[in-house]
């Protein structure tokens, strides 16, 4: 549901018999979930540990706003080499 809308409010719509199964459905959505979360856990706050001030800054306020579930939008821009991906 979305908005406070079902599918169902919307007997125009064509039906659909498919019903989505995370298993076995889609190899990246099993990659996805196949993940070792205690091992990422630990990178992230590995690499946390060596962000510079703007890094950080970024970081914080992006994790901010995921963790407060407030579905801003945000675009990191810079040179090449100054580590975007690494934030």
């Amino acid at each position: 549901m979305r908005n406070g809308h079902r599918l169902e409010y919307f007997p125009t719509l064509p039906k659909s018999n498919y019903i989505p199964s995370v298993h076995g459905e889609n190899q990246l959505v099993e990659e996805e979930l196949a993940y070792d979360r205690h091992s990422l856990t630990t990178d992230a706050d590995n690499a946390k540990d060596r962000l510079n001030d703007d890094q950080r800054n970024a970081y914080d306020t992006i994790l901010n706003v995921v963790t407060n579930k407030e579905g801003k939008l945000f675009f990191v821009y810079g040179s090449g080499g100054i580590d975007k991906t690494f934030v």
